[in-house]
This record gives C-alpha cells, structure tokens and sequence, in this order.
C-alpha cells in the first residue's frame, strides 16, 4: 500500500501525477508482456502447394506413347482393338487417379486452412494471454489501491470518530459542576471551640444539585495518624448550589485544655478534612484536606494536607522546638551562673 501511494501522487487540486517509479514499473510490464507473447506465439505451419504436383503431372500421357492415335491407326484391326481396349482402361484408370488426387488436394488445402486458422487462433491466443497478464497486474494494482483507499477512509473515519469522542469529553467537562472549598475561616478566641466557615463555591457551568459536605475538624499532634470520622460523619445537605454561587458549612473543632499549651507552641496542628458529593449530568465527589498551624490561623489560608506538606512542616516543628528549647537551656544555664 506505502508503495502504490509512493507510484501515484495525489496533487492538491486533484490532478493525478505519475511519478518516475511508476513510469518505470509500466514499461517493465509491457516488456513482460511483450516476452510472454513471443514466448508462447507457434512457430508457422508448412502448407503444401499442389501447383508443383500439378504441373509435374501434365506431363503425363495415360497409356504411354503407344497410345498415340497416329500409332493406333497404323496397327491391324484386332491389334488396333486389343490396344484401345488397354489404352481406353490405360485412360480411365488415369481419370479415376485425377478425380481421387482432386479429392486428396481438396483435402489437404482444407487441412492446410485448418492449421492456418490453428495458427491465427494461437497467435489469438498468446495475444490474449499478454493482455490477460496485464489486466491481471491492472487488477492487482486496482485492489491494493482500493485497500490502500479503504484504509485511508477507515483511518478517516476514526479520526473523526476520536475528534468527536474527544469533543463529548471536551463538552462533558465543560458542561458540569465543579464545587470546590473556596475558603476556611477559623475565629480562634481562646474557648474550648474552635469555630470555623468553610464557603464551597461551584466554578462549573450548571447548577450543582443534591449537594452533600461531610467535615472533620479536630487537633492532633504532627506525627498523629488520620482520623478517618469524616467517614461516617452525615453532613449537610444543600438541594442546590447554582453556577457562581457558593454554599457555606459551619463546622467546629473541640480543643481540650490540655492542647492549648501545645498549640501555642506549635507541636499541634488543626486538621480540616471535607468530602463533597453532587449531582450533575451524573455524580461526583470531592475531597480536600488541610491543615493549619498558629501562624496560618488567622490568614485563613491552610496548607494543603499532602504527605510532603506535612513532612516538611514536621521537620520545621521538630527544628523549631529543639532551638526554643536550647535556647531555653542556655537562658537557664546562664540564670545559676549568675552570684546570688
């Protein structure tokens, strides 16, 4: 097929241009075919040609000499009627031998037109069986452009068959709702309840419907395991949140006293783990989870709760309280060095 197309270009305004290839490759067909034929071509019959046979045998004289009437009329009468009696049988013998050379002449020209049309008929033949050779190449070709043509259409029509699957998936994502946490606002005033807005907004192009937000809030050490409460947690149920529209869930989280020691120093982290299921053309969920240190809490701007985030904030942790407490160390190691 590469190779046909490589024969016949396709010019823009559909002309056809054969290339040298394809010259090439038509010429070295006629030379085949023009071989086949004088390879399968007879050689001619050899006719024979009875005008030899017929001038050779007027020269014959049934009887012979003595049948000569000169001689018959000088012989005596019962002589002369013995010898016409065998010159007459002499000359219908020789009449019966002329009409059956007729009739073997007859037949050997019939004979000869016969293999003159046998030879015509062959020359026919290897003619026809060239031609053949170059219609069977001509359909060879016909059937691997047809394929090659039948491919490229194939190869069309699933190119437009992808470009427009890609555009259902295209109009698909464009045409649903997508709901995301716009912002978490936590109001920490001290209390054992940490009070907090998370404001989900719908970026998408329709309206989200049967809108559901589970969230789990709570303090837990940097090294702390997640909880997995959002699970089970009912959430709140808006019927519909429109296109540029948010929906605001309230939620809190319970600081023991205990905790809060730990929080203003930094070894604490308030976790923040929402879930989202909506309707659209069909259902989707969504799930955020953050966390937030006591410098974040009052820009209302959380980290992103990734293992990586969190390793890093660790680490920071870890290097913040061990200087706090080496500096601690040092000020009280300085504090008894100092006289009563």
């Amino acid at each position: 097929m590469d190779s046909l197309a490589c024969w016949v270009n396709i010019a823009p305004m559909g002309r056809v241009s054969l290339s040298l290839r394809f010259v090439l490759a038509a010429v070295l067909l006629l030379e085949l075919a023009a071989l086949l034929y004088l390879y399968l071509i007879p050689s001619p019959p050899s006719l024979s040609n009875g005008d030899v046979q017929n001038a050779g045998y007027s020269q014959y004289r049934p009887g012979g000499t003595s049948c000569d009437p000169a001689r018959l009329g000088a012989l005596k009468d019962g002589q002369a009627l013995v010898e016409r009696d065998r010159c007459q049988q002499a000359a219908e013998d020789d009449r019966l031998k002329r009409d059956n050379l007729v009739q073997q002449t007859r037949s050997a020209n019939a004979a000869d037109a016969i293999a003159y049309l046998t030879y015509q008929q062959s020359l026919m033949m290897a003619a026809e069986t060239a031609i053949g050779f170059l219609t069977f190449i001509a359909a060879v070709f016909a059937v691997l452009y047809a394929r090659s043509a039948s491919f490229e259409a194939r190869r069309g029509a699933n190119a437009d068959e992808g470009q427009l699957r890609e555009a259902a998936k295209v109009s698909a994502a464009e045409l649903r709702p997508y709901v995301f946490v716009d912002l978490v606002e936590v109001d920490d005033d001290g209390s054992a309840i940490v009070p907090m807005r998370i404001v989900l907004k719908n970026f998408g192009k329709i309206p989200a419907r049967q809108l559901n937000v589970k969230r789990d809030c709570y303090f837990a050490e940097t090294t702390d395991d997640l909880r997995s409460q959002v699970l089970s947690d009912p959430g709140v149920d808006f019927p519909v949140c429109a296109h540029g529209y948010d929906r605001t869930a309230n939620a809190h989280a319970i600081m023991r006293p205990h905790q809060r020691e730990a929080w203003d120093s930094g070894r604490l982290v308030m976790i923040i783990r929402v879930r989202i299921r909506y309707r659209g053309m069909r259902n989707y969920a969504e799930r955020f989870d953050y966390f937030h240190t006591i410098q974040t809490i009052k820009k209302s701007r959380p980290y992103v709760l990734t293992p990586g985030l969190r390793e890093k904030h660790e680490r920071h942790t870890a290097d913040l309280v061990e200087m706090m407490e080496a500096a601690r160390a040092e000020w009280e190691t300085e504090q008894r060095s100092k006289p009563a």
